[in-house]
């Protein structure tokens, strides 16, 4: 059965230093900043009244964005001709008298306004949009990687880890990749005082200059736009695998959130942390109605376009806010939970969420037994009697001599690696420490013949 715990509210002595503060904010909110410059398209004002803070808003819904993954694609595979003009105009977002407009038929429009396109109809090596690509890339992965270990019971959620499943959903960009550029440029509706030049296409204002000459000359060398029908092999091969790809995200979310989540199908119980449940019903609220929202305009005769067609909805505003709203939520119930383990790692698990247990080789020693003030150390040998036990306040490793008639235990302060069964593990010691780092063990007593040492496990 699986459980979730209580708010686990970080006490005084978990506190976490100012460095390590700032190490959790850059983590967190790493992957959402790259996310957003690398998926919102660059504007391009075809009218003079600019656009308020709402209309802007829906841009930042990760909903907009990977619609914005899947009709790139979409019109890449359709199109007869494609070229040069054809994905700068692809890669902006016009604002007209009519709002925000991505179509194919704005994108011919466009044409006479371009100024200047790439020199190849695809992403070149050595641009800006390939090595957003690369970032979003490396992030998705190593995200996919943290989060597959999840399922073996290795998740550390902590405020570093909040945006996570968002970078892997950032892998979706990498059908589109091949032609997200930003190296097109259109001349723009001016404000200035000038000589007005009005340019009407299609009942839409183009474009005002001013009276200084513009310093590019435009262009309408490109053939017309050409394309098959939506309803072609190649729309529904587009839509069938980013449809399957968003409907398994949002089924891994669902069962997140059920009880058979982490089950290990023997009766074992399973707690969670608030920061995990609320993380798990945030994803859930998110990718179920990215996959209903894409779903559902996909198949309407508006899923040309490069830019979602609901985004300036009042509903999609509200819903944009609403998702913000539980965002902050999410990033505050995490910022009380998480705490700095012993073994330095970053978790909203009590007990710091260290390795414990059998496959594991961190332990416990506990006693009230005081140091030796000078050493620091404490060191006893075999005139023990034969199993006699020893316990040890606080984390220590030890060190025996060559015939194991003694050993020292000295306060440890790093990590270790190793498994409870083997006779030694591998450990690195703290900052501060004198001893060869490469050659320092920490020893598994409880099989020496003169003594015994119980040995408990963190958890």
């Amino acid at each position: 059965m699986r459980f979730v715990g209580p708010l686990s509210v970080r006490t005084a002595s978990e506190s976490i230093s100012a460095s390590d503060w700032l190490t959790l904010i850059t983590l967190c909110f790493a992957p959402l900043v790259v996310h957003i410059i690398s998926g919102i398209p660059h504007p391009v004002y075809f009218q003079k009244s600019l656009p308020s803070w709402h209309d802007k808003l829906g841009f930042y819904n990760p909903t907009t964005i990977i619609w914005r993954y899947y009709a790139l694609p979409d019109r890449r595979i359709r199109c007869k001709n494609w070229n040069s003009f054809h994905m700068a105009a692809s890669n902006v977002r016009f604002w007209t008298e009519k709002g925000w407009d991505g179509s194919e038929e704005m994108m011919e429009r466009s044409q006479r306004l371009c100024v200047r396109v790439a020199e190849t109809p695809r992403m070149t090596l050595m641009s800006r949009s390939c090595a957003e690509t690369l970032v979003v890339m490396l992030q998705g992965v190593q995200s996919l990687v943290e989060l597959n270990s999840g399922f073996s019971g290795g998740w550390m959620p902590s405020l570093a880890t909040l945006f996570y499943p968002l970078a892997v959903l950032g892998l979706l960009r990498l059908p589109a990749a091949y032609w997200i550029s930003d190296e097109g440029y259109f001349a723009e509706y001016e404000t200035q005082i000038g000589e007005s030049i009005l340019e009407n296409a299609g009942g839409y204002e183009l474009h005002k200059l001013c009276s200084t000459p513009w310093p590019f000359r435009a262009t309408n060398k490109y053939p017309t736009y050409s394309s098959f029908p939506k309803r072609n092999w190649r729309g529904w091969l587009i839509q069938a695998i980013f449809l399957s790809l968003l409907s398994f995200s949002s089924a891994l979310s669902i069962w997140a959130v059920s009880p058979w989540f982490l089950s290990d199908g023997i009766g074992s119980d399973v707690i969670l942390t608030t920061t995990t449940y609320v993380e798990a019903c945030f994803y859930t609220f998110t990718t179920t109605t990215m996959t209903v929202i894409v779903g559902f305009y996909s198949f309407q005769k508006k899923s040309s376009t490069v830019i979602l067609p609901c985004v300036q909805s009042l509903w999609y505003k509200i819903y944009t806010v609403v998702l913000f709203l539980f965002a902050v939520v999410y990033i505050i119930i995490a910022s009380l939970e998480t705490r700095k383990s012993p073994c330095g790692k970053f978790s909203t698990l009590e007990d710091g969420g260290c390795p414990s247990g059998p496959g594991t080789g961190a332990w416990y020693l506990h006693s009230e037994v005081q140091l030796d003030s000078e050493f620091k150390r404490i060191h006893f040998n075999s005139s023990l009697a034969s199993g006699a036990e020893l316990t040890f306040d606080g984390v220590y490793f030890g060190r025996s001599n060559a015939t194991n008639t003694s050993v020292d235990l000295y306060p440890w302060d790093g990590w270790c690696q190793g498994s409870f069964r083997d006779v030694k593990a591998k450990l690195s010691l703290g900052p501060h420490r004198q001893w060869n780092r490469s050659s320092d063990w920490f020893e598994n007593l409880t099989g020496d013949p003169g003594f015994n040492v119980t040995t408990v496990p963190i958890s």
